[in-house]
């Protein structure tokens, strides 16, 4: 773990994961990313002024501790994949964004700063009604125009947001992935869509009705206690057995 100075005060600790190699990145969008940094720097940042510094570090982990009014801790850990809320300023409206990455740069002012490179979910509208207990569907989005680098300062608690795969949808992914041909093909589609190269051993596991028979908690383990229990009394000599029954 490499740890970084903190250019806030309300943050610290801060602690990143390994910079990640060149061929760890070769699969993320790095088109315009000096351009949305500079964003980042400008509208969350309220720092001015062009990018002196063209070097941009990439990690998958960050560790940071954020002091809170009431003086409280929060310890954050945040890996590449984790889905965090990000509230609009306008709306105050939560909305959820997957992150792709950390950066870290160095400002004009040479302190260390930490950023979430991340792609956005947007809502499908009407989701809602579905089939899914009344749970609104979500789909990865690109959208050039939307900013996408963030300050690690918009999230001060650990985030307790989790999103399940609609299957249906990964069925049929799964499906156009097998009709692609070639290896470049497979890969640059299973980025895209955030889906696994090779299927889960999972997808392999088959339910026998007649031999796995699903049981409660006591049912499941009684007969194994009575048989450890059994074992035990027989591994005792006599007087060990009193002694046990009477502790």
């Amino acid at each position: 773990m490499i740890e970084i100075v903190s250019p806030f005060q309300h943050i610290q600790n801060i602690k990143v994961s390994r910079q990640l190699k060149k061929k760890e990145i070769q699969n993320f969008n790095l088109n315009n990313i000096l351009i949305h940094l500079l964003r980042a720097y400008t509208n969350q940042l309220k720092k001015k002024g062009l990018l002196t510094n063209k070097k941009i570090k990439f990690h998958n982990f960050i560790y940071y501790e954020v002091k809170n009014e009431n003086g409280a801790i929060n310890k954050i850990k945040i890996k590449s994949g984790n889905v965090i809320e990000i509230e609009e300023e306008t709306t105050e409206k939560l909305t959820y964004a997957i992150v792709k990455t950390i950066i870290s740069h160095k400002g004009n002012d040479t302190n260390n700063y930490l950023f979430f490179y991340i792609k956005w979910y947007n809502e499908i509208p009407g989701s809602e009604n579905n089939l899914l207990g009344g749970c609104s569907q979500f789909k990865l989005c690109d959208n050039e125009k939307w900013d996408v680098i963030f300050p690690i300062n918009i999230v001060d608690q650990q985030q307790r947001v989790h999103f399940v795969h609609n299957c249906t949808t990964i069925k049929k992914l799964r499906q156009q992935y097998n009709l692609l041909k070639s290896i470049q093909e497979k890969k640059d589609f299973a980025t895209k869509y955030g889906i696994s190269i090779q299927p889960s051993p999972f997808s392999y596991l088959k339910f026998n009705p007649f031999q796995q028979i699903p049981q409660d908690a006591y049912h499941a383990i009684s007969g194994k206690i009575a048989r450890l229990m059994e074992i035990t009394m027989d591994l005792l000599s006599e007087s060990g057995k009193k002694l046990f029954i009477k502790n």
